[in-house]
C-alpha cells in the first residue's frame, strides 16, 4: 500500500477517509498467512495498519520499524470496551510518537533508538485528544459499520469511554470519565460458540424492523449515557465532605439504579433477538440473589455481565452457583484501566530486510 493511496487527508482530519476503500486496500495488503489468523487477530492487525498508515502518511516524517507491545486487562471481544480501548491506545501511542519525531526529541545524544514505555492522556493537548478520539472512532469501522456503543463500560488510561450511537462510526461522540467508583462485574461464559456473525444478525433485523431496531439501539445508547451520569454523581458523593454513613447510603442507592440499567439492557437485547437460553439460565441464577446482568458478545453466544454492587454479600453465593453449574467466570472492575500500549520502540532495520 503506497503512501499516495492515503495522502489526501491530514492526520487531524481522519473523517475524510473513504473507509470502504481503505478497508479493501488494507485487506489486499495483508499477506496470505496473515489472513489465516483468528478474526480477532486480523481485526487488531487491520486496525493497527490503518492507524499507522493514516497517522504517519500525512506528514513528511521518517518512520523507522518499530516494536509495539499491547496489554489488556479485560477479555477482548465481548463488548466490554476492549476494542474501543485498543483503538484509543494505539492512536494515542502513534500520535505521541509522531510528536516526538516532529519535535526532534526522539533521540538522546548517544543516538539510541526511540523508546517509550508509557503514554498517558495528560501528554496531549485538547486538540490532540480530539484527534485521538476521531481516529479511534474511524478505526471502529473495521469492527462495526454501525457502532451502537452500548456496553462500553471498561476503559483506557484509567478512564471510561462512552460512545453514543451514530450511524457513521467516526461521528460518534466519546465521553471520557475519570472515576473513583469502581464496582465489580462478574463475566460468566455461557459456553455456547457463535454460529452466526452478530453484524449479519443486526443487518437482517434492521432491514426487517427498522423502527424497532433504531428505537432499541437509541435506548441502549442512552443506558450508557445514563450510566456515565450516575457514575459521576457517585464520584462526586465520594469526594464530598458528607459523613461516611450518608455517603454509603447514596452509593448504595445509585448502585441500585445501575443494576436496573443492566436489567433494561438485557430486555433490549431480547427485543433484538440477540439473547440465548443459556444466557437466561445464567441470569436466572443471578436474579435468585437479587442481582442483575445482561448478555454481551456475539449473537447466539458470548458472556453474561453481572453487576456486583458495593457492599454486596451475595457474590460468593453466586460464584458457588456458577461453579456447580459448570459455568466459567472472571471478575473485573468497571472504570479500571483496560487496554494500553506498554511499549513502543524503534527497532533495527536489519530485522526488517524482508
Amino acid at each position: 500500500m503506497n503512501a499516495s493511496d492515503i495522502r489526501f487527508f491530514n492526520w487531524k482530519t481522519p473523517q475524510f477517509i473513504n473507509m470502504p476503500e481503505m478497508d479493501n486496500k488494507i485487506t489486499n495488503f495483508l499477506l496470505p498467512d496473515e489472513r489465516k489468523r483468528t478474526p480477532g487477530q486480523t481485526l487488531a492487525l487491520k486496525t493497527c495498519i490503518f492507524l499507522y498508515s493514516g497517522i504517519f502518511s500525512s506528514l513528511v516524517v521518517r518512520v523507522k520499524p518499530m516494536s509495539i507491545t499491547v496489554t489488556s486487562k479485560i477479555k477482548v471481544g465481548f463488548k466490554l470496551g476492549s476494542y474501543q480501548a485498543y483503538c484509543v491506545a494505539m492512536a494515542a501511542a502513534f500520535i505521541h510518537y509522531l510528536k516526538c519525531r516532529v519535535m526532534t526529541v526522539q533521540r538522546s545524544k548517544d543516538k539510541k533508538m526511540f523508546k517509550n514505555t508509557k503514554v498517558d492522556l495528560t501528554d496531549f493537548t485538547a486538540e490532540e485528544k480530539e484527534a485521538i478520539r476521531m481516529w479511534a472512532c474511524c478505526a471502529s469501522y473495521f469492527r462495526s459499520r454501525h457502532n451502537s456503543g452500548s456496553g462500553v463500560y471498561c476503559s483506557t488510561y484509567g478512564s471510561m469511554h462512552i460512545y453514543t450511537s451514530k450511524e457513521v462510526p467516526w461521528k460518534n461522540e466519546v465521553e471520557q470519565i475519570d472515576t473513583l467508583y469502581n464496582p465489580s462485574i462478574l463475566l460468566v461464559d455461557i459456553g455456547v460458540p457463535c454460529d452466526q456473525n452478530l453484524e449479519e444478525v443486526k443487518v437482517e433485523y434492521r432491514k426487517a424492523y427498522p423502527g424497532l431496531y433504531h428505537a432499541a439501539c437509541l435506548l441502549s445508547s442512552r443506558c450508557s449515557v445514563t450510566l456515565a451520569n450516575i457514575m459521576r454523581q457517585v464520584d462526586s458523593t465520594i469526594n464530598s465532605k458528607q459523613n461516611q454513613e450518608k455517603i454509603t447510603t447514596i452509593v448504595a442507592e445509585k448502585s441500585k439504579l445501575i443494576a436496573k440499567l443492566f436489567f433494561l439492557n438485557q430486555g433490549l437485547i431480547k427485543c433484538l433477538t440477540f439473547s440465548h437460553p443459556k444466557a437466561q439460565e445464567v441470569l436466572e441464577m443471578a436474579y435468585s440473589l437479587d442481582l442483575r446482568g445482561f448478555l454481551v458478545g456475539s449473537a447466539q453466544g458470548g458472556m453474561v455481565c453481572i453487576f456486583i454492587p458495593p457492599f454486596c454479600t451475595e457474590e460468593a453465593k453466586l460464584k458457588e452457583l456458577y461453579k456447580k453449574a459448570n459455568f466459567k467466570f472472571t471478575a473485573n472492575k468497571m472504570g479500571v484501566p483496560g487496554v494500553s500500549v506498554t511499549m513502543l520502540s524503534e527497532t533495527s532495520n536489519k530485522k526488517h530486510k524482508n
